[in-house]
């Protein structure tokens, strides 16, 4: 269920049989400044945050399954491609992300860039 809208940031809550379990949010990767310019990047790229933050649905696929329905039934009617940047340390996440389409396009400092892109 979406939560606000704001500054060009949509928010929206995560639930599993009306339990809230986290929450996901969805931008123009270009609006928010990061450490690095995002250069050589198509043009059509949204950015996602997501978490899970009840205990007991970590590890367990949530976090991936919801990212993977988030982009093929809404994030992609808006961006052509998503970007995510997890710690290249964080097995967990990038694993998540992978499961949920995305793959690594580099290395950026202490991150991964990675990207998702929609199938035609």
């Amino acid at each position: 269920s979406q939560a606000s809208h704001n500054d060009g940031i949509e928010c929206f809550i995560i639930h599993i049989d009306q339990i809230p379990i986290g929450y996901i949010q969805l931008y123009n990767a270009y609006d928010f400044q990061r450490s690095q310019p995002l250069s050589g990047l198509p043009e059509s790229l949204g950015a996602v945050d997501i978490f899970i933050g009840e205990t007991g649905y970590l590890g367990r696929g949530y976090g991936s399954a919801a990212l993977k329905l988030f982009l093929e039934t809404y994030a992609f009617s808006n961006y052509r491609y998503i970007f995510v940047d997890p710690e290249f340390r964080n097995k967990n996440a990038v694993m998540a992300y992978e499961k949920a389409g995305f793959v690594i396009w580099k290395r950026v400092n202490q991150q991964f860039w990675m990207i998702a892109h929609k199938k035609m």
